[in-house]
């Protein structure tokens, strides 16, 4: 029964999804806007476990806000870096690290349509 359980949730999260996933680990950094003890903003590099046309799960060393919104610089299938815009949408404890979900946001300066292209 739990298994049953375990199977309805995951199927409901993904009838949530706007876009299919798709397994890429690309280099990805960005910016988190706070400022640490030292009084300096914090630069994050990671690697993406999935991403898909509305967004991107990747693995980081600390825990984001919910509703974080921040840059990401990503590179592309041809080696080209995409600035794109994206807001935390759920993070959680994994191993020593945290897994974090983004939903990419449209803005004026951001590659999300090259980012778009280069999913499909």
């Amino acid at each position: 029964m739990k298994d049953d359980h375990k199977d309805l949730i995951h199927k409901q999260s993904e009838d949530r999804r706007q876009a299919p996933r798709h397994e890429r680990q690309s280099q990805v950094n960005f910016e988190i806007s706070f400022i640490d003890q030292e009084q300096q903003s914090v630069k994050v590099s990671s690697t993406t476990l999935d991403i898909s046309k509305t967004g991107l799960r990747v693995m980081i060393s600390q825990v984001l806000p919910i509703g974080f919104i921040t840059q990401l610089c990503i590179e592309s299938k041809n080696q080209q870096l995409m600035l794109l815009y994206a807001e935390v949408k759920w993070c959680r404890e994994s191993s020593d690290q945290f897994e974090c979900g983004f939903e990419l946001i449209d803005a004026e300066s951001s590659d999300l349509k090259h980012w778009i292209k280069q999913v499909d």
